[in-house]
């Protein structure tokens, strides 16, 4: 028998000795509201309550993020540019969201447009597949100096082992820009103005390293699970074919899915990376 049937029968052989004794009318009333109340709120968390769910967010695609250097893009960082950034999944989902950082900027950073779609070929995306991402309901965000900001979440059926674009429209001068280096992928920069919605980007010129994207997160069943690997360039995959998803960690992601492992692979190699 449930606690809560217990402890309702426990009262009513209670209200039923009480009944021999005085002001015993007065007190099967109350014990009667008592009696009433307990059985509609039992009846209302039966009903309405939450239920366990049957997904959780898990990364599909993630990278370690870096300090910029002297001399090239991460110090100078963007101006009123669009960042088109290709990452590979490992594990699919329904629903997908994305994680930014700020981590070693000096000053805040305005994302004035967010977008993500499924990538087709070189900067273009699927027809039918681009979903504006927002942050806390709000198409643009600010992050603070050494913080990170993570997406509203927006249904999107993501394969397993597919390119997404995530693009990045950023309206201010950015100052320092916090990336990764090694992506071994072609990223994409427009020339100035938003074009986060595009389907075929307008490209000023490309780079070969990820900004301020570390994660992106899909809804997948509950018995998913996420390996994650650490290392230096052998990890981050120095030295593989560029475009083609080579590293060791994007092979067992395939030979994962090959066995219809519920697990994605996610690279935090960093090149030149060590433990002291």
């Amino acid at each position: 028998m449930p606690p809560t049937m217990r402890w309702l029968c426990s009262l009513r052989r209670n209200a039923r000795a009480s009944n021999k004794t005085p002001g015993a009318k007065r007190s099967g009333l109350w014990l009667a509201l008592v009696v009433v109340l307990v059985l509609c709120l039992t009846t209302w968390t039966g009903f309405a309550g939450p239920k366990e769910s049957d997904q959780i967010w898990i990364a599909t695609w993630g990278a370690s993020p870096v300090a910029p250097l002297p001399a090239n893009t991460t110090n100078s960082g963007f101006t009123n540019q669009t960042v088109r950034l290709v990452v590979h999944t490992s594990l699919g989902g329904n629903e997908v969201r994305v994680r930014l950082s700020n981590a070693f900027g000096t000053e805040s950073l305005l994302i004035g447009a967010a977008h993500i779609a499924l990538r087709s070929m070189n900067a273009g995306t699927v027809s039918g597949t681009d979903r504006a991402l927002t942050f806390s309901g709000s198409g643009s965000v600010t992050i603070p100096p050494g913080a990170l900001a993570v997406s509203d979440s927006v249904k999107l059926d993501v394969p397993a082992l597919s390119d997404l674009a995530v693009s990045l429209y950023l309206p201010g001068s950015t100052g320092q820009a916090t990336w990764h280096a090694a992506a071994l992928a072609t990223n994409y920069v427009s020339p100035p103005g938003d074009f986060t919605g595009a389907a075929d980007m307008p490209v000023g010129h490309t780079v070969t390293s990820w900004f301020y994207l570390t994660d992106v997160e899909v809804k997948a069943s509950k018995d998913s699970f996420a390996v994650v690997t650490f290392g230096d360039s052998i990890t981050d995959g120095t030295r593989s074919t560029p475009d083609t998803n080579h590293r060791w960690p994007n092979l067992l992601a395939e030979r994962l899915a090959q066995h219809h492992a519920r697990l994605s692979v996610v690279d935090q190699g960093i090149a030149g990376n060590r433990i002291l």
